[in-house]
């Protein structure tokens, strides 16, 4: 089971895009990261957490968030298509970087 995750109130993939182009970016989205103090749920959904004592989850906010900020953006890669998708190419990135799938397994034992 892979986890949601964290989400964002604003479009991500726009913010991203606008960002790489020069254009200006406004407010809290300026730096078109997920503030997880922003977040109503700064955790992962608690049924999530429960779930992971149990079952193997691999949790998401474990490998995009540290010290509060959730990346939104990885080796040039986009993470987030909007505000709670990931983009494909973002996925790929988080499994072979991390080797989610070894983890996945690793968990499954």
């Amino acid at each position: 089971v892979v986890s949601p995750p964290p989400k964002s109130s604003y479009n991500i993939g726009m913010c991203l895009e606008k960002k790489l182009r020069g254009q200006l970016l406004l407010g809290t989205a300026s730096e078109c990261r997920i503030r997880l103090a922003d977040q109503a749920n700064a955790e992962p959904l608690p049924f999530i957490r429960t779930l992971a004592a149990v079952e193997p989850v691999v949790v998401l906010h474990d490998y995009l968030c540290h010290d509060g900020i959730c990346n939104t953006y990885e080796d040039g890669r986009f993470i987030y298509r909007d505000g709670s998708h990931l983009a494909y190419e973002g996925v790929e990135h988080l499994f072979r970087h991390y080797d989610l799938v070894a983890e996945s397994l690793r968990l499954a034992r």
